[in-house]
């Protein structure tokens, strides 16, 4: 009897009961679809592609210095990238950042320090809610820019030329071989001033200098900016020219981001004929300022888009 009790004791909890299978617990791993990184001067472009849900982005610039985008910060600021409820969007994110110049001894002046192009690798991470961590990472060169602006051209007779009256002055402005500009301009012998008065118009110029050559910094030019000035006679005409500085350690003597100045002195106007001595001189001035370039954008330095 206690065995036939026994038998149905078993048969009715053990093995009429029903199995119960655990689901296994999924793992949502981020992915880091692509990476790119470009550079702009001093400023950095990190561009990444997630096809899933994350929590933390992390960007390590290769200076010490990182980008940071968690869960926290997005809804705080109501960033885009926010689900609305706890994660990061898949999607395209961009993050900038400005380095800071690399400066290297000049090669043939001791002391004297140029700014200079420079390597790094950009490290990217991403940990998605379950903890888990993906990582990729890519090369970039900082190339450090600087503007250079001229100033509207002045200039004005030093002393007679020809023995005096009215001049008839052509005016060439080239960059590079090229013409770019060209002005009439007829001063007279009877005014002279001890100053330059006459104000070429819209003289003025721009231009980039890129620091390339990781050997010789210091050997950054840009094409050369010239001014030809013809004075017409009846027989031979007078002729002479001005140059800008081209090289840009001309213009950064150290650890500068910007600067400005003033180039001044004279032209010597010559006449064709050697054996008929008229020439006479031009006194010039020109104002020039120039400036480290740095594109970042207006906005904060972070934009998403989604996938």
């Amino acid at each position: 009897m206690i065995t036939d009790d026994v038998n149905k004791l078993v048969s009715n909890n053990i093995f009429n009961q029903t199995a119960i299978k655990l689901k296994p617990k999924q793992c949502n791993k981020h992915r880091i679809v692509n990476l790119s990184v470009t550079s702009d001067s001093v400023v950095g472009r990190a561009v990444i592609v997630t096809d899933r849900q994350t929590h933390h982005i992390e960007v390590e610039w290769g200076d010490g210095q990182t980008s940071r985008l968690n869960v926290g910060y997005a809804s705080h600021f109501e960033i885009s990238a926010f689900d609305g409820d706890n994660g990061l969007q898949a999607g395209t994110y961009e993050f900038f950042h400005r380095y800071d110049v690399t400066y290297v001894e000049h090669m043939y002046a001791e002391g004297l320090l140029v700014p200079a192009p420079t390597d790094y690798v950009v490290v990217v991470k991403t940990i998605d809610f379950n903890g888990l961590l993906d990582s990729t990472a890519a090369d970039i060169r900082i190339e450090p820019s600087y503007r250079l602006n001229y100033y509207q051209l002045t200039v004005g007779l030093k002393n007679k030329c020809d023995g005096g009256g009215f001049n008839e002055f052509t005016i060439s402005q080239f960059e590079g071989g090229e013409l770019l500009k060209e002005w009439e301009w007829h001063p007279s012998d009877d005014f002279i001033f001890a100053i330059p008065t006459y104000r070429v118009p819209d003289s003025q110029i721009s231009q980039v200098f890129t620091v390339t050559e990781p050997e010789n910094p210091h050997r950054t030019t840009t094409p050369q900016i010239r001014f030809y000035f013809v004075e017409f006679d009846r027989w031979y005409n007078d002729r002479g020219s001005l140059g800008y500085r081209n090289g840009l350690t001309y213009y950064l003597s150290g650890e500068q981001e910007k600067a400005s100045g003033t180039l001044e002195g004279e032209i010597i106007i010559e006449d064709e004929n050697p054996l008929w001595d008229s020439s006479c001189d031009l006194m010039f001035t020109v104002d020039w300022e120039i400036n480290l370039l740095v594109p970042m954008p207006d906005s904060q330095p972070l934009s998403f888009s989604p996938n």
